[in-house]
């Protein structure tokens, strides 16, 4: 199965609030690609909301220092999926600035409710 496939799914699940299906699918995902910076920050965020806050912060930790590209993105999903959106936000304007260009597909859905939605779109150039 592909790994972005999954992680799609495994965000689909967690934006429904489907959190132990969205673990289970981000598992899979992360078991397939390791390497993977974005992956790896969805996995944290829901470890953490599972409560394996130990796996969690040893897996966000590596996703921030790693060397690999995602670095940014990864940080802010674990933000936002974690509540912690001006975190999120911070890392989504470094997103912006590195021009990851699957940005707005793969955060826009959990920060479009939320006020920083306004100023990160305008900096990617998108309607609020």
């Amino acid at each position: 199965m592909d790994p972005g496939a999954l992680e799609t799914l495994g965000m689909v699940h967690a934006t429904q609030g489907r959190f132990e299906e969205a673990l289970v699918v981000t598992e899979r995902a992360y078991a397939l690609m390791p390497q993977s910076n974005i992956i790896a920050g969805q996995l944290a965020a829901l470890l953490a909301r599972a409560g394996a806050v130990d796996r969690a912060a040893e897996l966000i930790k590596k996703v921030k220092y790693s060397p690999l590209p995602g670095v940014a993105v990864g940080a802010a999903l674990y933000h936002a999926l974690s509540g912690e959106f001006e975190e999120a936000a911070q890392w989504t304007e470094r997103a912006i600035d590195e021009r990851y260009t699957l940005l707005v597909a793969k955060i826009g859905t959990l920060f479009r409710p939320r006020p920083q939605w306004a100023a990160l779109a305008k900096l990617m150039n998108l309607p609020a």
